[in-house]
């Protein structure tokens, strides 16, 4: 099977685990039995930019980023869906909304606590990631995360930090996978409500983002635009104190350990009809 992901135009740690993710889980010989398929994985990635294939194997893949022409194809064969939202747009039975892979992410790579964890990361969706906005973040004592930093740095610092802010969908699974509370904030058009809703309610929690103003690098070195970029740099900063301080967001531990253990037997049972 060729295994499909989204191609972000920066690495994105949400969309590379694809890589290795189902090579460890499925094994290898399961994926050479469908060498005409093609695995639907981690991601918002049922679309109209799915590619064509002769068989698909969907896999908690979420719907998104469409403009209504999706549907269902022939030799599509639904193991499971990452939420209800998901499978109410494909008609499918509400059994199919397990959750999202990534959940097994600290079975297949642990990290050991450190006992100088972190008090407070950020880690910002990938359109929003740059170097002005790390400035902001470090600035007020914060950790920083990127979505394009290297994967085990990333799933260290989340699980040794103590909170999690985000506002990437990822950012938030792997907190709630390693039981790092967490906070969603939405910085961009284009963090998409719909993928974050299908998921939180997949684990039975409620999504309520905080807006953060977006920043970015800026070119100008005019007066006005070093003063717009100082106003828009202290309500960041504050919005990010006041974030802090909020009640955070942490999966039931029995909702937790049903979801992982769904996923798990999801993929073990479509490891089994591949090889049998």
């Amino acid at each position: 099977m060729k295994i499909h992901h989204h191609i972000c135009e920066k690495k994105n740690i949400g969309d590379e685990i694809n890589k290795w993710f189902w090579k460890e889980t499925l094994g290898n010989e399961a994926l050479e039995k469908y060498p005409n398929s093609l695995l639907v994985g981690i991601g918002t990635v049922l679309n109209e930019n799915l590619p064509k294939a002769d068989e698909y194997h969907v896999l908690g893949s979420g719907f998104g980023y469409d403009t209504g022409s999706f549907k269902l194809r022939e030799k599509m064969n639904i193991e499971f869906l990452r939420g209800p939202l998901t499978a109410k747009y494909l008609s499918q039975p509400m059994g199919k909304a397990i959750t999202d892979p990534a959940i097994l992410i600290p079975k297949l790579r642990p990290v050991e606590k450190s006992e100088s964890s972190a008090p407070v990361s950020f880690m910002p969706h990938i359109t929003m990631d740059s170097p002005a906005l790390k400035r902001i973040v470090l600035g007020i004592g914060m950790d920083y995360i990127s979505p394009s930093d290297h994967e085990q740095d990333i799933f260290t610092k989340i699980a040794n930090s103590q909170l999690l802010i985000t506002s990437a969908m990822h950012g938030a699974i792997f907190a709630d996978s390693y039981r790092t509370p967490w906070i969603p904030v939405v910085t961009s058009h284009q963090i998409l409500s719909f993928k974050w809703q299908d998921w939180t309610q997949s684990m039975g929690l409620d999504y309520d983002a905080i807006e953060l103003p977006p920043i970015w690098e800026t070119q100008k070195s005019g007066m006005l635009d070093k003063i717009k970029t100082i106003i828009k740099t202290n309500k960041i900063e504050n919005i990010l104190r006041k974030v802090a301080t909020k009640t955070p967001t942490l999966s039931n531990d029995s909702v937790f350990e049903s979801k992982t253990s769904d996923v798990l037997a999801a993929i073990e049972s479509f490891k089994n009809k591949a090889l049998s």
